[in-house]
């Protein structure tokens, strides 16, 4: 790969980014996955081992953590800052707990927009 330089400080950038959000939870890998041309290519690849996972069990909504990915061809587009633009954005969210997300999952609360306390200020208004 010739630009591999470039992809491994990429790489560095988007890690950095999250560890300076408190998101060290969030795991990068290079895996190697088609592309839109069916041809094999490397992809960054974040795992987020803490997001909501949202089940019908029952005809009922259950809620729990449990993992989601992102992922991404690294190539002349691929962009550090807008790639942890979609973990950093929301990183007060991702780093909240289970009954924070899935009040926000309820109420229709945007994860890019919920911030500390935005909760305990709804309940005790309602």
């Amino acid at each position: 790969m010739k630009n591999s330089f470039k992809y491994i400080r990429d790489i560095d950038t988007v890690q950095q980014l999250l560890n300076d959000h408190g998101l060290n939870h969030i795991e990068l890998k290079v895996e190697v996955h088609p592309n839109d041309y069916d041809k094999k290519v490397p992809h960054l690849v974040a795992y987020n081992h803490k997001d909501l996972i949202v089940d019908i069990e029952n005809d009922k909504l259950s809620f729990h953590e449990g993992l989601s990915c992102k992922f991404e061809e690294l190539n002349k587009y691929f962009s550090a800052e807008i790639f942890a633009i979609h973990f950093t954005q929301r990183a007060d969210y991702l780093k909240a707990p289970l009954w924070v997300k899935e009040y926000c999952w309820n109420k229709g609360i945007h994860p890019a927009l919920y911030k500390p306390g935005m909760v305990q200020e709804s309940i005790t208004n309602a």
